[in-house]
């Protein structure tokens, strides 16, 4: 399903993107799940995990290419906007 965002700070892992909306249905995504997906100019954008703690969001990142998604990567969200790991960490250390 289509991403919710909290007040804190989320990590996700992205793990693929795509011009058309693919059903998150598990099974599309190998052994990954759940997964969710927002949208960026035009482009979906598909994301799993929702985590508060960086290295909980490691372990799934490495989960996630373990799984065949060899470019996943770590995005953090706050407040419904994207910002830079930098910044996320920053936030959580308050």
């Amino acid at each position: 399903g289509k991403i919710t965002y909290s007040e804190k700070v989320i990590f996700k892992i992205q793990i693929s993107t795509s011009k058309k909306l693919k059903s998150t249905a598990s099974g599309n995504f190998k052994e990954v799940s759940p997964v969710e997906y927002y949208e960026d100019n035009g482009i979906y954008k598909y994301t799993t995990g929702n985590e508060t703690n960086y290295d909980n969001a490691l372990k799934i990142q490495e989960h996630a290419r373990s799984k065949g998604f060899k470019e996943a990567f770590i995005i953090a969200f706050h407040k419904g906007k994207r910002i830079s790991i930098p910044a996320a960490l920053e936030m959580i250390k308050k």
